[in-house]
């Protein structure tokens, strides 16, 4: 079982929002669950033991600078750092932008896992079987294209495919989870 999840900071320009709208259109009418965060992190509420992810995203979510592991608490930016500690995950696949930071230490912690690529091409996407798709809005992270793109992709979801459209509704979506 594979998890897609789309960070719509990813989004950078109008050519990468039809690109998304696009892989969701096609990958929403294979997916058992289509569900919408606010923030990366609350996406590990509806993970159920997936091996694989695929990470369409600008930023790593590894952890930064002072977050080698994480113990107790994640949040947006080190949530698949806590699964790698977890010992959960056997691939991870991550799409990113040029200008995404590739140059980081946190990226050691992939080194003990089966299967890890980065790439800038979205179309790695379309080979896979995802059992399930999480958008995130990444707010705090976002410019003018995500807010817009998350409300798009909630009301085409909720007209196409609402009886697999999960909406969560964490009242505040910034907080650490535990």
């Amino acid at each position: 079982m594979s998890i897609l999840t789309i960070d719509l900071d990813w989004i950078l320009d109008e050519r990468q929002c039809l690109s998304v709208n696009e892989l969701f259109l096609i990958k929403a009418k294979e997916v058992d669950k289509i569900i919408f965060v606010k923030s990366h992190h609350n996406a590990l509420k509806y993970y159920e033991n997936e091996k694989t992810i695929y990470n369409v995203d600008h930023h790593h979510d590894l952890g930064y600078k002072g977050e080698e592991s994480v113990n107790q608490t994640y949040r947006e930016g080190n949530w698949l750092l806590y699964l790698l500690n977890k010992n959960v995950l056997s691939k991870y696949v991550w799409i990113h932008n040029l200008k995404s930071d590739l140059i980081t230490n946190n990226l050691n912690c992939v080194r003990d896992i089966d299967e890890y690529r980065h790439t800038i091409n979205l179309n790695v996407c379309y080979d896979e079987k995802f059992s399930k798709m999480i958008i995130c809005e990444s707010f705090d992270y976002s410019n003018y294209f995500s807010p817009f793109m998350f409300n798009m992709l909630i009301q085409t979801s909720n007209s196409l495919f609402n009886e697999k459209t999960i909406i969560d509704g964490t009242k505040n979506p910034s907080s650490y989870l535990r």
